[in-house]
């Protein structure tokens, strides 16, 4: 269970359980990251007083949560899609989740995650369309 740590108390080796936003709300280190003493001191200057820390179990069960969604994903738009757009949308779902890395717990990147993943399905469907069908239904125009 991932617990609120002062700064001063914080330690190298621990691991970063929720992002820390300066107050502009950029982001100063993200979710996962082990902290060394750079990252501690830079977090003092910065002025924030207490962060998020878990556990290696906490961090682990995150991972995977986050493989199995993604796995989820991609199980989903296989069974829906023919081999091209099946291609062409893991390359860009990759992407995307490469970008999006570290804001699980952003309030305003998840659903701008998940309007990217719809739009780029919406689109790999459409690859698999006959020219002059409906993306919708499939049948023609």
């Amino acid at each position: 269970m991932p617990t609120s740590v002062a700064i001063g108390a914080a330690q190298v080796g621990m691991i970063v359980g929720r992002d820390v936003l300066d107050p502009r709300g950029q982001l100063l280190v993200q979710i996962g990251t082990t902290l060394n003493e750079q990252i501690i001191e830079l977090l003092k200057r910065r002025g924030v007083e207490e962060i998020t820390i878990s556990t290696l179990e906490d961090e682990h069960r995150r991972q995977v949560t986050e493989a199995m969604e993604i796995a989820n994903v991609k199980a989903r738009r296989d069974a829906k899609l023919g081999k091209r757009a099946t291609e062409k949308l893991g390359s860009v779902l990759d992407y995307i989740d490469q970008l999006f890395k570290g804001h699980d717990n952003d309030d305003v990147m998840i659903p701008l995650r998940t309007a990217s993943i719809n739009f780029w399905q919406r689109r790999a469907q459409e690859m698999d369309q006959p020219a002059g069908s409906s993306a919708q239904d499939g049948e023609p125009e």
